[in-house]
């Protein structure tokens, strides 16, 4: 059975929350569409949601701009679909126990010492397990290590990932009525620097999908200026805070379907 979202795990520590953010628009039956698209990939935690919370098996596609991200993911899906994705997981965790006993500082809350980078770059010579093991470590201000031992990998089978900007997709191959495109892009007025997004580019694309006619869910700080743009799609507005920085926002939702 699928895992649940209060003790499941990802492969890879995001920062960000939207699998269980999703939780706020549980109330949207998407049921219809056979197809969900991600235009800003990243975890796809609202298509993990979809799949292991609401039980909607479809097809996922999951586009991100970041080649090294996609072609990670690419790699865990053929681990999955040759049935060896056990025996890599336990790879994965023997190598965080390893780096653990061999560099963990003394009284330092876990936290690893920064000898354990040069470890991984020599040492480790699979370059997947090496990124994963280093996209973990860098994804908080402390150094860790982040063993996984609750990872349901059943949606690899069902997801395909996409290396695109938004902006060179082709939403023609898509159709209108069966296909939803969740959009959750960096967000305008915010510090964005760590994503490779201009952001007047991808907000045109955002535009033309809800005026052309597809199925869309947009999320988006509420600002003032998103409202006046997007106001006739409208669907609820739900409180957010942030886990690391605990400042609190409004997220809203809007919704073409």
């Amino acid at each position: 059975m699928p895992q649940r979202a209060s003790n499941a795990q990802f492969l890879i520590s995001y920062n960000g929350q939207k699998y269980n953010e999703t939780e706020h628009i549980r109330h949207i039956d998407f049921s219809k569409y056979d197809t969900i698209v991600e235009c800003f990939g990243g975890s796809f935690g609202f298509s993990r949601f979809q799949f292991y919370e609401k039980g909607i098996h479809r097809n996922y596609i999951i586009y991100d701009n970041d080649q090294e991200l996609i072609d990670f993911f690419n790699h865990i899906k053929g681990k999955v679909l040759d049935n060896e994705i056990d025996e890599y997981l336990k790879e994965y965790n023997n190598q965080c126990n390893l780096i653990i006993k061999q560099f963990e500082m003394k009284n330092k809350n876990k936290t690893i010492s920064a000898d354990a980078y040069e470890y991984i770059d020599k040492k480790i010579d699979d370059k997947y397990l090496r990124y994963w093991l280093l996209k973990n470590m860098k994804c908080s201000f402390i150094t860790r290590v982040y063993p996984k031992t609750r990872i349901n990998f059943e949606i690899f089978k069902h997801a395909h990932f996409i290396c695109s900007d938004i902006c060179d997709i082709d939403f023609s191959i898509y159709n209108k009525e069966k296909t939803l495109f969740y959009l959750d892009p960096p967000y305008l007025f915010e510090e964005c620097s760590m994503y490779k997004f201009n952001n007047s580019n991808f907000f045109e694309r955002i535009v033309y999908l809800f005026e052309n006619g597809f199925k869309c869910l947009f999320i988006h700080s509420n600002t003032y200026v998103i409202q006046h743009i997007f106001k006739k799609y409208q669907n609820h507005i739900y409180n957010k805070t942030y886990r690391n920085s605990k400042k609190k926002l409004e997220h809203i939702v809007f919704y073409s379907g």
